[in-house]
C-alpha cells in the first residue's frame, strides 16, 4: 500500500502544463479532493517513521490541494524550465546538425568541382617522388589552372573549308560545344534559320521554300514550297513566316504527320506569277494572320515589315511604323493562359480575359504627335515583356517586369505594365559626368527571355563642329545565368548596367545583338566581324568549348575547328571572325546557336 502510494506521488509531481507539453494524457481530478496527505496521517505506523509531504508554500487550509503543482526546493529549478531547457537544447543540437551537413556538401561539391588540381596537390605534397600528370590540367592565360583539359573532336580530312557556304551548329541536346558544320547545308546559301530543339529546326532556302531539318535523326525535309518566306520564327508550338507580300503565315508544325499536314491549307492556285508564263500559278496558303480592317489605307499602310515573338504573344510592324500585337499557338488552352501585359493594351492586362489567339490588336499607345511624325523603328520580344523604338531614338517598355527588365522599379504596381512606357534617358545619364556637354540616344534594342539590352550612342561636343561620337551597351533584367554581362549573377537589375566588354579596340563597336525571346545566353558581333558570347552554357551554346556552365562577361569566341587541331592551347587567343560581305549570319535558339551563309537581306 505503502509503495503503490507513493508511486503515485512521484507521478503527480508533473503539472498539467507540463504534461500537456510533453504529449501525456492528463491527470484526472477528483471532484472532492482531498484537504490532507493520507500517507501523512498512517505513516508512521506503516514505516515507523514520520513522513513530511512536499506542500506549496502558499497553500491555503480552505482550499483543496493540487496535485499537480509541487514546487521544488528553493532555490532551485522547476520541472517546467528543466524541460524547457532540454527542448532547446535538441532545437539546438538539430540546427548545429543541419549547418554540419550544409558546410560538408558545400566542401564535397568544391573538392569535386576542383579535383584536378587537388590532385596536383596531393602529388606535389604528399608524393614528391611521382610524376605529375599534366595532362589532367589546363591553363589560361596567367597559366592558372581551370580544370581538365577539354578534348577537340576530330575533324575529317573531308570536311569543307569556312569559306564555303553552309551551316554550323552548336550547343543544344547533344551538348555540342565547339561549333560543328552541318553537311545536309553544304554549299546552301538560306534566308533565315529558326532553331527550337533537337525535334525540329527550321530554315528558309534562298528561293522562299520552308525546310524542316533536325540533328537527332538527321531529317531534311522541304515541307513548304513557293510562298517566298523571308523570315519564320517559333511560338507556344507553333510556327509564322512572312512572305514577301507582307503576310505572316501560320503553320502548325506539332499537329501530326508535318510532310502532310499543311497540304489542307493550300487553297487553289494564286494569282500570277508572270505575264511571260500566265499558265504558271503558284499554290496559295490560307493559314495566316488576318488584317482586314485594321491598316490605315489613307497613309499608304498595307504589310508587315517585320515581326518577333515571346513565348505566347508576338508584335508586328507595319509598313507605316504602326505596331500590333496578338497571342500565339494553335491550340485554343486560353483558360490556363494569364496575360503579363505583353499585347500592349489596357483591357488585355493580367485582370482581363486572355486574347483569342492569332487575332490582331493596335498598340495605340505607342502614336506620338502628328506633328513630330514619331513611328516605329525596331520591335523585340522578351518572354513575356517588349521594347520598341522609335523615330526619335526613344525606347517604350512594357510587358512582365519581374525581374526589372523594363527598366522601372520591382513594385507590386509595376510588376506587370500592360501599355507601353516610356524608359527615361536619364537612367542611362548616371554612368557619364553631368558637368560635360553629352548626348545619349538609344539606337538599338533587343531582348532575351527576362533580360534587355541597349546600344546606346554617346556624342560629346567641344563645340559645333567637333562632335565625337562612341558607344556603350547596357542591360537590365534577370542576370542569374550572367545574361546581364557585367560580371555578376544578380537576378534583378531594374536600372541600366554597363556591359564589361573584353574588347582589345576601343574602336571595335557591337554592330548586331543577336537574341532569342526564349534563350538565356547571346551572341554580338563587331564591327571588324568578331564574335562575343555570354550566359548560359550549360549544352554548350556558348561555342567556347569550356565546361563552365555560366559565362558572366561577354568573352570572343575561338575560330571554327579546322582538321589537324589537337589541343585547345591551339585556340586559345583565336577569334571567330566573319566574312566582311555580311554573307555569314548568326540564329540562336533556346539552347543552341547556328551560324549560315545568306545572299538575301532581310527585311
Amino acid at each position: 500500500m505503502s509503495s503503490l502510494l507513493q508511486k503515485c506521488l512521484v507521478r503527480n509531481r508533473y503539472s498539467l502544463k507540463s504534461q500537456l507539453r510533453l504529449s501525456l494524457p492528463p491527470i484526472r481530478t477528483l471532484r472532492n479532493a482531498p484537504k490532507f496527505d493520507e500517507f501523512e496521517l498512517y505513516g508512521k505506523k506503516l514505516n515507523n517513521t514520520e513522513y513530511h509531504p512536499q506542500k506549496p508554500e502558499n497553500e491555503s487550509p480552505d482550499e483543496p490541494f493540487d496535485w499537480g503543482v509541487l514546487q521544488d526546493k528553493k532555490g532551485g529549478t522547476s520541472e517546467m524550465e528543466r524541460m524547457d531547457r532540454i527542448i532547446k537544447m535538441k532545437k539546438l543540437g538539430g540546427m548545429a546538425q543541419g549547418l554540419l551537413i550544409v558546410i560538408g556538401l558545400g566542401v564535397c561539391l568544391n573538392i569535386y568541382l576542383k579535383w584536378a588540381n587537388v590532385e596536383n596537390w596531393w602529388l606535389k605534397t604528399f608524393n614528391r617522388d611521382l610524376k605529375i600528370d599534366e595532362k589532367k590540367l589546363s591553363f589560361d592565360k596567367t597559366g592558372k589552372a581551370e580544370g581538365k583539359a577539354i578534348k577537340l573532336p576530330v575533324i575529317d580530312k573531308e570536311e569543307l573549308k569556312f569559306d564555303v557556304p553552309g551551316l554550323y551548329f552548336w550547343g543544344g541536346g547533344k551538348k555540342v560545344k565547339f561549333p560543328r558544320r552541318v553537311t545536309q547545308f553544304d554549299n546552301l546559301k538560306l534566308r533565315d534559320v529558326c532553331l527550337v530543339d533537337d525535334q525540329y529546326n527550321f530554315a528558309v532556302d534562298d528561293r522562299g521554300n520552308l525546310i524542316e531539318w533536325n540533328l537527332k535523326d538527321n531529317k531534311f525535309n522541304i515541307i513548304l514550297k513557293e510562298q517566298d518566306l523571308q523570315k519564320v520564327k517559333e511560338s507556344n508550338g507553333c510556327l509564322y513566316g512572312l512572305n514577301k507580300k507582307g503576310e505572316v503565315l501560320i503553320i502548325p508544325y506539332r499537329d501530326g504527320d508535318l510532310d502532310n499536314r499543311l497540304e489542307r491549307y493550300l487553297a487553289l492556285p494564286g494569282k500570277l506569277e508572270s505575264m511571260i508564263t500566265p499558265w504558271k500559278r503558284g499554290p496559295r496558303y490560307g493559314l495566316k494572320i488576318m488584317t482586314d480592317g485594321l491598316f490605315d489605307p489613307s497613309i499608304r499602310e498595307n504589310k508587315i515589315v517585320d515581326f518577333d515573338v515571346g513565348l505566347e504573344h508576338m508584335l508586328l510592324l507595319s509598313n507605316q511604323g504602326k505596331v500590333y500585337s496578338c497571342s500565339t499557338g494553335w491550340k485554343e488552352n486560353n483558360e490556363l493562359r494569364k496575360s503579363r501585359g505583353q499585347f500592349g493594351v489596357p483591357s488585355l492586362s493580367q485582370f482581363d480575359k486572355f486574347p483569342e489567339l492569332n487575332r490582331l490588336y493596335e498598340i495605340k499607345f505607342l502614336q506620338g504627335n502628328t506633328d513630330n511624325q514619331k513611328i516605329i523603328k525596331k520591335i523585340s520580344c522578351g518572354g513575356f515583356h517588349n521594347l520598341v523604338l522609335d523615330s526619335n531614338n526613344e525606347c517604350h517598355s512594357f510587358g512582365w517586369n519581374r525581374f526589372g527588365q523594363l527598366g522601372f522599379p520591382i513594385t507590386y504596381m509595376m510588376e506587370e505594365i500592360s501599355y507601353p512606357k516610356l524608359i527615361p534617358m536619364v537612367s542611362f545619364g548616371q554612368f557619364y559626368p553631368s558637368n560635360e556637354n553629352i548626348e545619349l540616344r538609344i539606337v538599338d534594342i533587343d531582348c532575351n527571355e527576362e533580360t534587355s539590352f541597349f546600344t546606346v550612342e554617346v556624342s560629346t561636343a567641344n563645340n559645333r563642329k567637333d562632335v565625337k561620337r562612341s558607344y556603350d551597351y547596357f542591360s537590365m533584367g534577370n542576370g542569374i545565368y550572367g545574361e546581364l554581362g557585367n560580371g555578376s549573377v544578380k537576378n534583378s537589375q531594374w536600372e541600366p548596367t554597363m556591359l564589361k566588354l573584353a574588347r582589345t579596340d576601343t574602336n571595335d563597336n557591337i554592330n548586331e545583338w543577336i537574341c532569342n525571346g526564349k534563350s538565356h545566353h547571346l551572341l554580338m558581333k563587331s564591327n571588324d566581324g568578331n564574335i562575343l558570347s555570354w550566359g548560359l552554357n550549360d549544352n554548350g551554346q556558348l561555342g567556347n568549348g569550356k565546361e563552365k556552365i555560366k559565362g558572366i562577361k561577354p568573352a570572343y569566341m575561338p575560330r571554327i575547328l579546322e582538321c589537324g587541331d589537337k589541343s585547345f592551347e591551339e585556340l586559345s587567343g583565336t577569334k571567330l571572325k566573319l566574312a566582311d560581305n555580311s554573307q555569314q549570319k548568326l540564329a540562336i535558339g533556346k539552347d543552341s546557336c547556328c551560324l549560315y551563309w545568306s545572299s538575301y537581306k532581310q527585311v
